[in-house]
């Protein structure tokens, strides 16, 4: 019923991953415009 299989792995993803957090009333990005710093 199952044939051989094979291990795929790739560091590259297609979609950014982009980290938020929320107040009372918005949500905001995690990290400043540049990404190398939190958001204040």
């Amino acid at each position: 019923i199952h044939g051989p299989t094979e291990l795929v792995t790739s560091a590259k993803r297609p979609v950014p991953l982009n980290w938020h957090f929320s107040m009372k009333s918005s949500m905001l990005p995690l990290l400043n415009e540049k990404g190398n710093g939190m958001n204040r």
